[in-house]
């Protein structure tokens, strides 16, 4: 009986990291510090050059993916048909393309850039409704014109 109790007090911790991590993510705490730094770095700075960051960023890339790769493979033995992984390969070229355009636009403007990037979820919000059928409330609704009219001003700016 007290297993039992240790796996699901197990399962609470790991689901309360699980529904945090991404609340920091959107939140700016994790996100929002990653998008000054770069900003400081490329424009404020000029630390390093536009090249230089986009090396930086996929070398990090290809050594984390080595990493997982090999931990799939060597310690879960997880299979990896080539074939199947066709969707994958193409959502890492279209994150590889967005990096480019995302240091491009940072180096050239972060204080007015980084809002519009971070808009992302808006966008993802949008989208659920479009193709999920996701019902929204009249306050959400509210909170993405504003956001939208916000992104607007800025690009007025």
């Amino acid at each position: 009986m007290d297993r039992k109790l240790a796996q699901e007090d197990k399962k609470y911790r790991v689901g309360a990291i699980a529904i945090n991590f991404p609340i920091l993510y959107c939140h700016c705490v994790i996100d929002g510090t990653g998008t000054f730094l770069d900003g400081y770095y490329l424009e404020t700075k000029q630390i390093m050059s536009e090249d230089q960051a986009l090396i930086s960023y996929e070398l990090t890339f290809l050594i984390v993916g080595i990493l997982v790769f090999s931990y799939l493979i060597l310690v879960k033995k997880a299979k990896m048909p080539v074939k199947k992984e066709k969707y994958r390969t193409l959502a890492a070229l279209c994150e590889t393309i967005g990096q480019f355009f995302y240091v491009g636009a940072i180096a050239s403007n972060s204080i007015v850039v980084a809002p519009m990037i971070s808009s992302d979820s808006i966008v993802s919000v949008i989208l659920s409704r479009l193709v999920l059928k996701e019902k929204l409330t009249i306050k959400q609704y509210l909170a993405i014109g504003m956001i939208m009219v916000a992104i607007a001003v800025l690009r007025l700016l």
